[in-house]
């Protein structure tokens, strides 16, 4: 039965037939190899160890799955090429003299065709979508953790927090250890509106992997929600120590440290931030109101400006853009980006809004 995920068999031991069998194919293979004088064997041989080499996981603990199916593709084409030259050899009549051994060979690899062809037209059905794929790969492997964490974020997507949450609860009954399910079920918990369960499952996730960026930049956020900005940003620092690159790490370490009146701080996490992701919304918005804060108007509307290109759905956006424009003396478009935001249902200080119309007028 071919399945998307394959668990090793525990514990690994040479006294367990998966593993000694293993040895043994591996030997009789090299004596073929060695033994067998034909250049399309031999081919076949160094054509699969060579391409199969690349493909091999030697570290289980930092990847999911050591075997796959899809590993098997390109490592069999030299045994296709030795298939053929088999039959090359056959239809040259080394083996067989008479047509009718002939037509017999070709009837039977017509039927290995047709076999072949309908198992593959079976098991492309099993790649419909995703959650045809894990629920196949469940009913026919349930101890896939990997499947269940996965198909837990299908329902998640979905916000079918009820069903994720319980494929999320099977993945770490099966595999205690596995921090992504922790990380993916904290996640359901905020959806949820369970934000103790979601801080709880953050930090399951963290002690198992101390290095979890993009649980420790969640964490951080909970913190930030507690009131408790030493802790948001002591993952923070965590979290960009173990990706220089992460940005969401840098974008919201920013946003706190703004908020916190740390200004040097916080101008060169959201301009690391926008560096590593140009189209970055958040890191845009935070640092024209960075500038806005410093009175350095000019680059606050560049920024604000780039950010209502990125999204001009975006209400915050708007408001920052007429707060700059209104420091500006512009109060034609600071009245517009402020009844935009309006616009998209949030509610604007009606007292703004009659200070801008009344200087818009006198001027």
């Amino acid at each position: 039965m071919v399945v998307p995920h394959y668990l090793p068999t525990m514990p690994v031991s040479v006294f367990r037939f998966e593993y000694w069998f293993t040895v043994v194919v591996v030997i009789a293979s090299i004596l073929v190899f060695l033994k067998w004088p034909n250049r399309w064997l031999r081919l076949a041989f160094l054509w699969y160890l060579f391409s199969i080499f690349f493909l091999l996981n030697f570290d289980y603990g930092r990847v999911v799955q050591m075997v796959a199916d899809r590993y098997m593709y390109l490592p069999s084409v030299g045994f296709c090429f030795f298939a053929g030259h088999i039959i090359d050899k056959i239809f040259k009549k080394k083996f067989f003299l008479s047509s009718v051994g002939k037509f017999a060979v070709l009837i039977f690899l017509a039927g290995i065709a047709f076999f072949l062809a309908g198992r593959t037209f079976s098991q492309v059905g099993v790649w419909k979508n995703s959650l045809v794929l894990w629920n196949y790969t469940i009913k026919h492997n349930p101890a896939s953790y990997l499947a269940f964490n996965n198909r837990g974020r299908v329902y998640e997507r979905s916000r079918e927090f009820e069903l994720a949450l319980t494929d999320y609860k099977e993945a770490v009954r099966l595999n205690p250890i596995y921090e992504k399910a922790y990380k993916n079920m904290a996640m359901v918990f905020e959806g949820m509106g369970d934000l103790q369960s979601a801080f709880d499952s953050y930090s399951k996730a963290i002690k198992i992997k101390a290095n979890y960026f993009e649980a420790l930049n969640n964490r951080a956020l909970l913190f930030e929600k507690r009131g408790d900005n030493a802790a948001a940003l002591r993952d923070y620092d965590q979290a960009i120590a173990s990706n220089s690159k992460y940005v969401l790490g840098y974008a919201n370490r920013g946003a706190l440290f703004l908020k916190l009146g740390e200004m040097d701080h916080s101008l060169a996490d959201l301009t690391r931030a926008i560096a590593l992701a140009p189209n970055h919304l958040d890191a845009y918005k935070n640092r024209s109101s960075w500038y806005l804060q410093m009175n350095m108007l000019a680059e606050a509307l560049q920024d604000c400006q780039q950010a209502v290109h990125l999204n001009r759905s975006d209400p915050t956006t708007h408001m920052i853009c007429s707060v700059v424009y209104q420091k500006m003396g512009d109060y034609a478009l600071a009245l517009k980006y402020a009844e935009s935001e309006r616009h998209f249902g949030y509610s604007v200080d009606e007292k703004y809004i009659t200070n801008l119309k009344v200087k818009f007028s006198d001027k």
